[in-house]
């Protein structure tokens, strides 16, 4: 949830609250497979910080290519030479335990931690001369040699690998930014936890 005054964003995290905390060890070896977890890692690499996006069908989400046809991309999932979509986050870090090395993309949640959208973010960086002038660049420079939850689902298909080497996050925090626990009630009373994630003061709506 994005908003425009000190505090730039909430998230959720209700989820922390029911899935085990695992080592990053017990997660590559799935030891908890079929169910969400999650690990605290540090980012040792930012392996795409210059171009953390892709072009996504907008029917499935798979990566879609320029064609010989300009200006017709093929998404070969839906076998569609001519597949509408979208630039997407696709953000891809290097992370570490101390003992273990692992790799972690993440999508949607990229949002939530850089503080504008996939669009704010390409046109921004095109304004500076250098990239490193945009704050939001900055951000996601800075994210190197930081300590984070990594939040992730861990498959129960049999036939993959039982020692993994890379996972699709859904959900990272950064643990020396998270402020105080908030609890707030919904509708009907339920409890609902929120992370307040400290960010500097910023329209992030309007990348200002």
């Amino acid at each position: 949830m994005l908003d425009n005054g000190d505090t730039c964003f909430l998230s959720n995290i209700k989820r922390y609250k029911q899935v085990p905390e695992v080592t990053l060890h017990q997660a590559m070896n799935k030891e908890f497979k079929g169910f969400e977890c999650y690990f605290k890692a540090t980012i040792e690499e930012i392996e795409n910080k210059r171009s953390g996006w892709y072009s996504s069908c907008k029917r499935c989400t798979s990566m879609v290519f320029p064609t010989a046809i300009e200006d017709k991309h093929k998404c070969s999932k839906c076998n569609n030479d001519d597949a509408k979509f979208i630039d997407r986050y696709m953000l891809k870090f290097r992370v570490s335990d101390g003992d273990n090395k692992v790799r972690i993309t993440i999508f949607e949640n990229s949002e939530i931690l850089l503080g504008c959208s996939v669009s704010q973010y390409k046109n921004l960086i095109k304004v500076y001369e250098k990239r490193e002038d945009c704050k939001y660049y900055k951000k996601l420079a800075e994210m190197k040699e930081k300590e984070y939850y990594f939040l992730i689902r861990l498959s129960n298909n049999d036939k993959e690998k039982t020692h993994l080497r890379a996972f699709i996050a859904v959900e990272i925090q950064e643990i020396d930014k998270v402020e105080k626990i908030i609890n707030i009630e919904d509708e009907d009373g339920d409890e609902e936890i929120y992370w307040l994630i400290a960010s500097p003061k910023a329209d992030c709506r309007s990348g200002g």
